[in-house]
């Protein structure tokens, strides 16, 4: 099977590594348009990640069919509502990510003032 967690504590790493390697070959004015577009696509690839992770291991035919096999899987944390309350928190904070995330890079890439 696939065993995330050995996985995603190196994602982080890999990542900033990559960020860093490619950030240094780009022109100095690509360099606003490269972190954004970087950083949106590794937070896009992360959801990504995720579901692949729980189609693995949960059928997601019907919204009722996962819910049921996740509370089958871990049944503390799993039960509704518990289950429902993670998923909206986690869609709104990732929500709020995005929107601060566009925002404090729109700041920069208007201002110019970092990352020269």
């Amino acid at each position: 099977g696939i065993q995330g967690r050995y996985y995603f504590p190196l994602l982080l790493a890999q990542m900033a590594l990559l960020t860093i390697g490619l950030f240094s070959l780009t022109q100095s004015r690509m360099k606003f348009w490269f972190i954004g577009i970087v950083g949106l696509g590794m937070l896009f690839l992360h959801t990504y990640a995720q579901w692949f992770v729980i189609s693995s291991y949960l059928s997601a035919n019907s919204i009722s069919d996962f819910f049921t096999q996740a509370g089958f899987y871990k049944p503390i944390f799993f039960n509704t509502p518990f289950l429902e309350i993670l998923i909206t928190f986690y869609a709104i904070s990732f929500g709020g990510c995005i929107w601060y995330y566009v925002k404090v890079w729109r700041y920069f890439l208007y201002e110019k003032k970092a990352l020269t």
